[in-house]
């Protein structure tokens, strides 16, 4: 209970409080770098796009037409699965230029329904 005219920051700061972790926080990334979840929302952009990504490969493969343009696609998809898999979970860099990459491709291969 905080007395009348009494500061918030008085009062004794609990164990393990949020601001007690914070230098091991720091600590830990000096000692070690970064951990990939410092970056959880291109880890899940990674994630989804690349998905989406196979989804649509394997989608234009089964309505190929001829043998060799369902071969092409079958290589994209897994030359995609092996981009996905060697990838480092703590490569921010690379996870980051694959997102960009693969949100252009996307992009581009949702044009070809509209054409």
């Amino acid at each position: 209970m905080v007395r009348p005219f009494e500061r918030p920051t008085d009062r004794p700061r609990l164990a393990g409080s949020r601001a007690d972790r914070r230098p091991r926080i720091e600590e830990r990334r000096r000692l070690h770098g970064p951990d990939h979840t410092d970056d959880p929302l291109g880890d899940e952009a990674f994630t989804v796009l690349g998905r989406r990504l196979s989804a649509r490969y394997v989608e234009l493969h089964d309505r190929a037409v001829d043998e060799y343009e369902r071969r092409c696609w079958e290589e994209r998809v897994i030359d995609l699965r092996e981009r996905r898999r060697s990838v480092a979970s703590d490569d921010v860099e690379t996870r980051n230029r694959y997102v960009r990459e693969w949100t252009a491709l996307l992009a581009d291969l949702l044009l070809l329904d509209e054409e």
